[in-house]
């Protein structure tokens, strides 16, 4: 199908993406690792005008951004993107025993508001209150930001070939909060639903 491997291409952040060159105008990009997804994409568009993601094996966080937003994604039989759900280590998240700090995602955030309410009855105490014991509310503001740039970039990545807005943001909002794991495998029959 291609004649052969082109270039190696090495971002920051360990990302490692091999171009093939295709017949025409098209690039087809084997993507593994994660990194800097938007910049990468956009770097890839200059190149080419039709866009299409290998997916051999494992196409997590970031390398998922990069998939989405190719014209069309070929994946193996064991191959599988993940959720780009957004987790933070800031330099005011809580610890770990290790004296470590420790990520936050919104995702688990929300579901700890969501459990107090649930809890809490009749009462309407403020759950805020509490979590801010465990979670600065810098950090909180923080993974909040973190969480609206990462579905901003989705829509921004799948508008490079969709033009329904409506469906962009659902497969948007999808990868980046249904799912309860950021390292749930997401295989070709459930990629394809999304």
């Amino acid at each position: 199908l291609f004649r052969r491997v082109v270039y190696l291409v090495h971002f920051q952040q360990g990302v490692r993406a091999q171009v093939l060159a295709g017949e025409g105008e098209g690039l087809a990009l084997g993507v593994e690792f994660f990194g800097h997804a938007f910049e990468q994409h956009v770097d890839l568009r200059q190149h080419c005008r039709r866009l299409v993601a290998l997916v051999p094996l494992e196409c997590a966080s970031a390398a998922t951004m990069i998939a989405i937003g190719a014209d069309r994604i070929l994946m193996g039989p064991t191959a599988y993107l993940t959720a780009v759900d957004t987790s933070l280590n800031h330099a005011l998240s809580p610890v770990d025993r290790d004296n470590d700090r420790v990520s936050v995602s919104l995702d688990e955030l929300n579901r700890v508001i969501r459990l107090w309410r649930e809890q809490q009855g009749d009462r309407t105490d403020n759950p805020y209150q509490s979590l801010f014991q465990y979670v600065h509310p810098l950090v909180i503001g923080a993974v909040d930001r973190a969480e609206s740039l990462s579905i901003m970039l989705c829509r921004e990545l799948l508008a490079y070939h969709i033009a329904d807005e409506v469906r962009v943001e659902r497969i948007a909002s999808t990868l980046n909060s249904k799912y309860p794991s950021h390292s749930y495998p997401i295989m070709l029959d459930e990629a394809l639903k999304i």
